[in-house]
C-alpha cells in the first residue's frame, strides 16, 4: 500500500508562507530561513520538505556545521509552522495529515552534549552577601528578589510568578509552592524574617515580588539586567539572576554529597542525572585535563 502524500497546495488553500511569516515570535528568523530553503529547491510543506530541511540543516556549509542547540531551534521552528499550518488547513484529508504528523514526530532532535555549571561561573557566600548589600543601597526590591533566589535555589521564572496563596505558615519558617518546569509543583521554604521584609516593600496584592504601585509583575530580563550591573560594581563579575540558582545547588551538593536524590527533587529537576550532570563539578577543568594529558617526544622524528 503506498504512503499517503500531499503537496503544498493540497495543504493549504491560502498562502502559507503568508501565514506563518505574518507570526512574531522567537521563531521568526528559523521559519524564513525554512520557507526560503523550500523556495530554492521547489519543494512544499508536506513530509519531503520537512525532512529535506531536516537533513540540511546536519549538513556542513562552508566549512561550518551547525551547533546541536541551533538544529534544535530551528527544528521546533519547523515543527511549530507547520502543526500551525495543519491547524488552519480544514480541508486537508487525513491521508495527508497524517504523512505530515509521521515525519514531524520521526525528525529527532539532536543530543546536546551539557558540560553542567562550572565552579567558577558560581558564587561564593561571600560573594553572594556583596552583591545583596550593593543591592540594598541602589535598588532595594531588587535586593529582596536576590536574597529569595540566594536562599531557595528558583529559577528567576517560578520566583516572578509566586501568588501570595502560594505562601502559607510551616513553623518558624515559610512554605511557599512553585509551579515549575513542565507543570510540576515543588516546595521551597524562606525565615518569616525574609517574608515580612518582602511583603511591606512589594505589598503586592495578587503576586509576592509585584510592583508595590501598578501591581505590574517585574521581568526576568529586568531583575537580571540590574543584578548584572550591581555585581560588576560591587565584587566585579557579571552575573546574572540565575547564578544565585547555581550557586545555592553547587554549595549544597558540596556540603551534602550524600542527598543528591533530595535536593534534586528540591530543585525541580525531573532526573537525578540532570542536577548530576549540572552541577557536581570534578576537580578539573576540561583544560586541567588537557594540560594534564602526556605529551610525545618528536625530537628526531623524520617529516
Amino acid at each position: 500500500m503506498n504512503e499517503p502524500t500531499t503537496t503544498r497546495a493540497e495543504l493549504l488553500t491560502a498562502n502559507p508562507e503568508g501565514m506563518i511569516l505574518a507570526l512574531s515570535d522567537c521563531y521568526s528568523n528559523p521559519t524564513r530561513v525554512f520557507v526560503r530553503f523550500l523556495h530554492e529547491r521547489g519543494l512544499g510543506f508536506d513530509a519531503q520538505g520537512i525532512a529535506a530541511f531536516s537533513a540540511y540543516l546536519r549538513e556542513e556549509h562552508d566549512g561550518k556545521r551547525r551547533a546541536a542547540r541551533s538544529v534544535n531551534f530551528y527544528l521546533a521552528a519547523v515543527k511549530n509552522r507547520v502543526r500551525y499550518l495543519l491547524d488552519h488547513s480544514p480541508a486537508l484529508s487525513e491521508g495527508a495529515r497524517a504523512a505530515v504528523e509521521r515525519v514531524l514526530q520521526e525528525v529527532k532532535a539532536e543530543k546536546v552534549v551539557h558540560e553542567g555549571v562550572s565552579a567558577e561561573r558560581c558564587l561564593t557566600y561571600a560573594e553572594v552577601g556583596k552583591v545583596i548589600a550593593a543591592a540594598q543601597r541602589i535598588n532595594p526590591r531588587i535586593a529582596l528578589i536576590a536574597e529569595f533566589l540566594a536562599v531557595t535555589g528558583c529559577r528567576i521564572s517560578e520566583t516572578l510568578q509566586v501568588l501570595n496563596t502560594d505562601v502559607k505558615p510551616a513553623g518558624d519558617q515559610y512554605r511557599i509552592t512553585l509551579h515549575g518546569k513542565g507543570g510540576k509543583d515543588r516546595k521551597v521554604y524562606i525565615p518569616a524574617e525574609l517574608l515580612k521584609r518582602i511583603r511591606r516593600v512589594f505589598v503586592g496584592k495578587k503576586y509576592l515580588f509585584a510592583h508595590s504601585r501598578t501591581q505590574r509583575l517585574y521581568t526576568r530580563t529586568y531583575v537580571s539586567m540590574t543584578l548584572r550591573r550591581i555585581g560588576a560594581k560591587a565584587i566585579g563579575r557579571n552575573i546574572s539572576a540565575h547564578v544565585f540558582r547555581h550557586s545555592w545547588a553547587t554549595d549544597m551538593l558540596r556540603r551534602n554529597p550524600g542527598d543528591l536524590v533530595s535536593i534534586s527533587r528540591y530543585l525541580g529537576h525531573s532526573q537525578v542525572s540532570t542536577t548530576e550532570n549540572t552541577y557536581l563539578h570534578g576537580g578539573y577543568t576540561g583544560a586541567d585535563i588537557a594540560a594534564k594529558a602526556p605529551r610525545l617526544d618528536l625530537v628526531g622524528a623524520t617529516a
